[in-house]
């Protein structure tokens, strides 16, 4: 790891860092990803559907909110940045939503 001391001006101290011995996994690229059709979300006047809709949702919600809240004492033991904890929780969030639909 280097840490440059010229700053360019800034208050930040640029740093790079090698990390060798490091064998990725090729990405499989983009997804395509399932929009939602608001008129196929169920209509709270049909109770059935509407009611089977909703308990969907809080099912999956209960567990995302009881994975995320070990995921951030992870991240923060770890001394992980706002923004980072900030992405990492809303690509998990979004993650449960294209679960659910």
């Amino acid at each position: 790891m280097t840490i440059f001391d010229d700053r360019f001006g800034s208050d930040h101290h640029p740093i790079i860092v090698r990390l060798r011995n490091l064998r990725p996994k090729p990405s499989a690229g983009p997804t395509l990803r399932e929009v939602w059709r608001l008129e196929k979300i169920p209509h709270y006047k049909d109770k059935t559907k509407h009611a089977a809709f909703v308990e969907g949702f809080n099912r999956a919600f209960s567990v995302w909110a009881d994975s995320t809240k070990s995921q951030l004492e992870a991240l923060q033991a770890n001394d992980a940045d706002n923004a980072s904890i900030a992405d990492i929780i809303e690509h998990s969030f979004q993650t449960c939503l294209d679960e659910v639909s």
